[in-house]
Order: C-alpha cells, then sequence, then structure tokens
C-alpha cells in the first residue's frame, strides 16, 4: 500500500506557520504572568513620614526631634536619636545662666504618646554677664532643677490634645543692694520719694497698705513691673515654677497650626508668690527649614508676699499675655 503524502506546497506552509505561531504564543501570555516577572517600581516615601515637619516639637508636646536633626531659637536643641534630644535655654546660657535640658519619648502606643523632660539652670552673681548686676544684687544664688512630663494625644488626623506638668525644684536666694532696691521701688512707683516711704510696707508715704495694693492693681504703670519681674531675676524664676498647660492644636490643610492653650502657672522668690491663669489663641506658620508662631490673649495675676526691695505686695487683676515663638530646625 501507498503511505499518504502531503503535497509540496502544504509541507512548505506548514513549515512556516509553526514558527510563527510559536512567537505570537509568547507574546500573547497572561498579563498576570507579565506582572509577577517585572516588580512594580518603588511607591514614593509619604512627605509627613520623611522629615516631620509639620509636627510641634516644643516643651508642651511629646514628640522629639530626628536623629541628628536640630533646631534653633529661643531653645537650642539636638536630636540624639528619634526619641532623644537634648538643648539648652540659649538667651539664659548667653547673658550668664547656663540651662541644660533632656527629653525622651518614654511611651507610645495608637494615638498616645508620652515624654518625660529634665531641664537644670544655675545662677550667680560672678556668672551672670549683665553689665550692672553687681551693682544691683548683694546676693544671687540659684541652682534649679525641673522634671516635666508631657503627654499628646492624637484625637483625629487634624486634631490633637498636649498636656503639660512641670514641677521646679530647688531655691532662688536674691538680695538686692540699697542701689537695686532703689532701682527697683521708683520702678513701681515713678514719681514717689524714695527716701520717705512708709517705714513698715514701704509703701509711697501716706498710703496705707491697702490703697497701695488697689492703686497697684489699677495703675499700668506699676503693673508692668510686677514683683516676679524682679530685674534680671526673671530669666531664672522660669524654672523654678510649678506649670500645668493644656493645649488644643488643630491642623490647617496647609498644614500651618492653630493652638488654644489654658496655662497655670505659679513662682516664687524669696518670700514673694505670684500665681498666673492664662488662655491664648495662636497661629503657627510651618515652613521648610523656618517655624513662627504669633499668639495672645488674657491674664489673670495674684502676687502676695514681700518684694525684694521689701515693700509688702499684694495685688492682683487682669493684664495682656501673648504667645510668641520663632526657630529655624534643620
Amino acid at each position: 500500500m501507498r503511505q499518504a503524502t502531503l503535497p509540496p506546497k502544504l509541507l512548505l506552509v506548514a513549515s512556516c506557520i509553526l514558527p510563527l505561531s510559536s512567537i505570537y504564543g509568547q507574546s500573547e501570555a497572561p498579563p498576570e504572568a507579565a506582572a509577577a516577572a517585572e516588580p512594580p517600581p518603588p511607591l514614593p516615601a509619604p512627605v509627613e513620614a520623611a522629615p516631620g515637619r509639620f509636627t510641634l516639637i516644643e516643651d508642651f508636646t511629646a514628640d522629639t526631634l530626628a536623629a541628628g536633626e536640630y533646631k534653633i531659637g529661643a531653645d537650642a536643641q539636638l536630636g540624639l536619636t528619634d526619641r532623644v534630644m537634648i538643648g539648652t535655654d540659649a538667651i539664659a546660657t548667653v547673658l550668664g545662666a547656663p540651662t541644660l535640658g533632656l527629653k525622651v519619648n518614654v511611651w507610645e502606643h495608637g494615638a498616645h504618646r508620652v515624654a518625660l523632660g529634665l531641664r537644670g539652670a544655675y545662677l550667680s552673681r560672678n556668672t551672670a554677664l549683665w553689665g550692672d548686676l553687681k551693682e544691683q544684687f548683694r546676693a544671687l544664688d540659684a541652682r534649679i532643677v525641673r522634671p516635666s512630663v508631657s503627654w499628646t494625644r492624637t484625637l483625629s488626623p487634624r486634631l490633637k490634645l498636649h498636656t503639660f506638668f512641670a514641677k521646679g525644684l530647688g531655691k532662688i536666694h536674691a538680695a538686692l543692694s540699697n542701689e537695686g532696691q532703689r532701682q527697683l521701688w521708683q520702678a513701681k512707683h515713678p514719681g514717689s520719694d524714695y527716701d520717705h516711704r512708709d517705714p513698715e510696707t514701704n509703701a509711697p508715704a501716706g498710703a496705707s497698705g491697702h490703697d497701695t495694693s488697689t492703686n497697684q492693681a489699677h495703675s499700668t504703670s506699676r503693673r508692668s513691673a510686677l514683683a516676679q519681674k524682679t530685674i534680671q531675676v526673671q530669666s531664672i524664676a522660669g524654672l523654678a515654677q510649678e506649670r500645668f498647660q493644656l493645649t488644643g492644636e488643630f491642623s490647617r490643610s496647609s498644614g500651618n497650626k492653630v493652638l488654644v492653650t489654658s496655662d497655670i502657672e505659679e513662682t516664687r522668690i524669696e518670700a514673694l508668690k505670684s500665681n498666673f491663669f492664662r488662655l491664648t489663641v495662636s497661629h503657627q506658620w510651618i515652613w521648610t527649614n523656618f517655624q513662627m508662631r504669633v499668639g495672645f490673649g488674657p491674664q489673670y495675676y495674684v502676687v502676695g508676699g514681700t518684694d525684694l526691695d521689701g515693700e509688702v505686695i499684694n495685688q492682683s487683676g487682669w493684664t495682656p499675655a501673648s504667645d510668641i515663638s520663632f526657630y529655624w530646625r534643620f
């Protein structure tokens, strides 16, 4: 029997079609297999996760600088790790009151973050660099340690609540010289005769203690020299106070912040005690390397005791309060 054979022309066509079908078969592989062969390009990192420029790094927040990051303003601070940073009160240090600070992020869980802080300062008549300090103070010595705790809770993607408490430990020993007493007294009672003041209360002559306190509470010129502003001691007194602060932080779509802050402070200098209650509303502008905050509000104060010039103080009243800060962050 004869075997069936294909005509030569059909053999030639089949030999051309088979290679072409194998080529087109490879190009028509399922799209899932092609995607698995080549990994997708990596997604860009979120802007917020990289530098964290929109995160507030303040005493009253539980956030810290990143490792190697630093900021320069009223405070100079450096991030040692992503949870630990150190710093100094730049203004106080330049004026001769060395100040060191430490802040550690100790706990973070979900929407909660807690940080512990510790600041210490030293000031004496010999270390301070104010030109007329030796004339105004007969004795000046302050060694202050102030532990603090900050708790930040994220309520929503655009709203945070910061709770801050600090307690100053230590005493300020300050005694004015005769010239310092005269200058302080005259700043509180412009136009009055210092040499003929009341021998018991050191108030202006002819005024009772009650009248003096009433006049001081309603006199802008006298109220501006509240006793806790006792000349240069004011710089160090900020560390020797008990302070509780509650701040609401609202983030705008631009990344800037609106802060509403309630603050209670207590300060002691020798036999003088002052309490402040303030409420401020602030706006914080944030750029890549620079931040600035400006805010205002009312403040109620109560001051009682004996001032460094020997005058008995008993006054209270309302004054304007401000919340101003600016710094560079790199």
